[in-house]
């Protein structure tokens, strides 16, 4: 499956979150639109960003369609999901689902940890 117009990648550049998002978009082939996110100018904090169902104001955020999906541990899911039918990166089974969540987690909080911000 690919979607009808890019996924719209709200990001910016020193984010490894951001960065994690754009790379799975890339192995899965998906055509993405990178959208940079004036953080210093306050631009996450701004009320259209927020609206993105993204109520803490962070990057990174994706646009595909008409679903807009903040945070980079749920955008990995969702992409997997819908764009991964051969189920390759995120398997069905149980256990091997949750290795991956633990994968998840454990990434989300030392890139958290090393960068300060989210």
């Amino acid at each position: 499956m690919t979607p009808t117009k890019p996924i719209r990648l709200y990001r910016h550049a020193l984010s490894g979150h951001a960065h994690r998002v754009e790379l799975f978009l890339s192995l899965l082939g998906l055509p993405c639109e990178l959208i940079a996110v004036d953080m210093v100018r306050g631009a996450h904090k701004a009320p259209d960003f927020i609206a993105k169902n993204n109520p803490f104001g962070q990057v990174p955020v994706i646009e595909d369609g008409d679903v807009a999906i903040a945070d980079s541990n749920a955008i990995l899911i969702y992409l997997a999901t819908r764009y991964d039918s051969r189920r390759r990166w995120l398997p069905r089974d149980a256990v091997a689902a949750a290795r991956v969540q633990q994968w998840l987690s454990k990434t989300g909080a030392d890139i958290r940890g090393a960068s300060g911000s989210d």
